[in-house]
């Protein structure tokens, strides 16, 4: 996933959530088993928010940004709900 924003003013209003939960069904048509998500460290709303729906941190990497020394990049992951198991789309991620 690239980007979910919510303009400050319109946050704490559902937008996000009913954002990233039209993303998950999107997946779901696209028989993503997966979904990948980039934060940085610094975007600790949107860290507490991908943990709120459900995602899990899963990579770290430190170096990902070299313009930018102080931003660590967050790979965030969430398996679809439901998912009956497909050896052959296991790895498909979104």
């Amino acid at each position: 996933m690239g980007d979910i924003r919510v303009r400050p003013d319109y946050r704490l209003k559902g937008i996000g959530r009913a954002l990233f939960s039209r993303t998950v069904a999107w997946a779901k048509a696209r028989h993503c088993m997966t979904l990948k998500i980039e934060t940085q460290n610094i975007n600790v709303p949107a860290c507490r928010f991908y943990a709120r729906m459900g995602c899990e941190l899963r990579a770290i990497h430190i170096d990902a940004y070299p313009a930018l020394p102080d931003e660590v990049m967050f790979l965030w992951y969430k398996k679809r709900d439901n998912a009956a198991p497909n050896p052959n789309q296991d790895h498909l991620v979104c």
